[in-house]
């Protein structure tokens, strides 16, 4: 009882070991070992008897003829959550701890994943994640992956949407295809992304990727970057519409995209551009443009 020892002497003539015959013990099959066998096994301290023969973990239905007096030891027969039932306490408490760290876990970066989607919607003047474009969701996913663990929404806002349109823009233009990305949307700071980006007090001021197999379509939340003076495209192959949303950049100085293929109208709101002096859209035939440089 209590899972103690017992030890068993099992006499002459056999008896049945069974169960059903003996309660709180039970038959496993398993060798005889001889009387100089017992050594090789640790004998509780209070067996004194070294001299009979020892069946270890062996209860035996039927002992030898010649043996007069056989004994079997063994542990009593206990149900399972009653004999592993500190092993079962303890996988139990450790699930339960495990749950908790696991949720601790959790629930904090569904928490910023949640209000860094939110600075990508509303830098994309956007209310669902349906509505994203591709490169879009494409920057989303980059923004709330691993090179982007650094950054807490409530600390790194401006930072968050400055790296989620540096990534639209790589999207939208292929920049897998660059032929300078070195460094691009890796964990290092933006501002040291290659050559092509060049911030001043943290933000963005210059984006120069001429010449560089930039193609696709500029996107308009590039109007976003309120620091941007300095956007050079030019000799490369990006397609469709100027973005009417530049019209936002308010401390841009100079905007080249000569050699392109934009079609469309220049948007009549890049002559509110103040602080304009240089727009380069030569090369193309844009309605309200020209074949040279417009100063």
């Amino acid at each position: 009882e209590n899972g103690a020892t017992n030890i068993l002497q099992v006499q002459q003539p056999p008896v049945n070991t069974g169960p059903t015959s003996l309660p709180g013990a039970f038959a496993v099959e398993g060798p005889h070992f001889n009387s100089q066998d017992h050594n090789n096994f640790n004998l509780p301290e209070s067996y004194e008897n070294q001299n009979e023969v020892l069946v270890h973990a062996t209860l035996v239905e039927d002992p030898p003829p010649e043996t007069e007096v056989y004994t079997a030891y063994a542990e009593p027969l206990l149900p399972f959550r009653e004999k592993y039932k500190w092993h079962l306490r303890g996988g139990f408490c450790a699930a339960i701890i495990a749950l908790v760290v696991a949720l601790v876990i959790a629930i904090p970066i569904a928490q910023r994943n949640k209000s860094m989607t939110s600075i990508a919607l509303q830098t994309s003047n956007q209310t669902s994640t349906n509505m994203l474009g591709v490169a879009q969701r494409q920057a989303l996913k980059w923004v709330l992956g691993p090179n982007n663990s650094q950054y807490k929404p409530t600390r790194d806002r401006n930072q968050i949407a400055q790296r989620y349109i540096l990534a639209t823009l790589y999207y939208s233009t292929g920049g897998g295809n660059w032929t300078q990305n070195s460094n691009m949307l890796s964990k290092d700071y933006e501002c040291n992304w290659y050559e092509s980006v060049i911030c001043s007090q943290a933000a963005v001021t210059t984006i120069q990727l001429e010449n560089n197999n930039v193609q696709g379509t500029l996107p308009s939340e590039i109007g976003v970057l309120e620091q941007l003076q300095h956007l050079k495209l030019g000799q490369n192959n990006i397609s469709g519409a100027i973005a009417s949303e530049l019209n936002s950049l308010k401390n841009l100085q100079e905007l080249n995209l000569t050699k392109n293929g934009f079609a469309g109208d220049i948007p009549r709101s890049m002559g509110d551009l103040q602080n304009l002096t240089l727009l380069d859209v030569s090369h193309k035939k844009l309605a309200g443009g020209d074949s040279n440089r417009a100063r």
